[in-house]
């Protein structure tokens, strides 16, 4: 079963929406890192996601492949690309 969601890049930044379903983003998080690969998109640089609540965390990815999340407790994809680069200096 595949989880629903959409991407959309802002500020260099891959930024990943949960739209619902039977399987979250955040439990899909490697599959869907996969399908993102396999349609051509770099993934290895800033990514965030909106979880089901509403609440944007980060990604870590490397090498191609999900490392772990990262827990920023953002509000909207713009405050969650700022703490995530925060984060990764």
């Amino acid at each position: 079963m595949k989880c629903n969601y959409r991407h959309f890049e802002s500020d260099g930044a891959l930024c990943l929406v949960d739209e619902g379903g039977v399987r979250s983003l955040t439990n899909s998080i490697e599959d869907v890192i996969e399908e993102l690969k396999g349609r051509g998109i770099v993934v290895d640089r800033t990514m965030v996601y909106r979880d089901s609540e509403g609440v944007w965390d980060g990604v870590a990815v490397v090498e191609g492949e999900f490392g772990d999340f990262v827990l920023l407790g953002a509000r909207s994809h713009e405050e969650a690309i700022r703490k995530f680069r925060d984060v990764a200096k």
